[in-house]
């Protein structure tokens, strides 16, 4: 039988060998996913449109850092002077501009690992490399670092929540004469 088409001859990777580590590079995909809903939702709150529509407009980019300049963008082309601002919105537009900025990093981080090649020599545990491998060469993988990068992004979609409803309490007392 030639090669490919029996079960013995599924090869699976060596990663199998590190639950822990698989584990960590899934939820940072999961967690991924969680943030940029939570985005697209703080791009409702913004424009004062509902989730589909926000969903709508938010994922139109077919890449993850362009769809954060989408709320950066937004929130510039509304409020064009900042010194006609409140000082609550101020503080909101800091936020934003806070929020926005740990996005894009932990996005970043997060497609270096996404597009990594992973492996282990049996020896020295963990490796991970970006392509080209020549280029790049292998570094040591911690379980811990992944772990981190987890926590970090649910603790921003944490902020992302709360700064979304500090939007939604501006606007009800606001009334709606200025806008986000």
């Amino acid at each position: 039988m030639p090669f490919g088409e029996g079960e013995d001859d599924l090869i699976p990777s060596v990663m199998t060998q590190f639950p822990d580590y698989v584990s960590q590079i899934g939820m940072i995909t999961i967690e991924l996913a969680n943030l940029e809903s939570s985005l697209a939702d703080l791009l409702g709150a913004i424009l004062g449109v509902g989730a589909d529509v926000a969903h709508a407009i938010y994922f139109t980019p077919k890449a993850v850092i362009p769809r954060v300049e989408v709320l950066i963008n937004v929130q510039k082309a509304l409020h064009p002077d900042e010194e006609l601002d409140k000082e609550e919105m101020q503080e909101i537009r800091k936020k934003l501009r806070n929020v926005c900025g740990r996005a894009t990093a932990v996005m970043g981080k997060r497609n270096d690992l996404m597009h990594a090649m992973w492996g282990s020599d049996g020896q020295n545990g963990v490796h991970f490399s970006s392509l080209p491998l020549k280029k790049y060469g292998y570094k040591a993988a911690v379980v811990q670092e992944l772990e981190r990068i987890v926590d970090d992004m649910r603790r921003l979609i944490g902020d992302v929540k709360h700064l979304e409803a500090t939007i939604d309490v501006y606007r009800a007392e606001d009334s709606g004469e200025d806008e986000i």
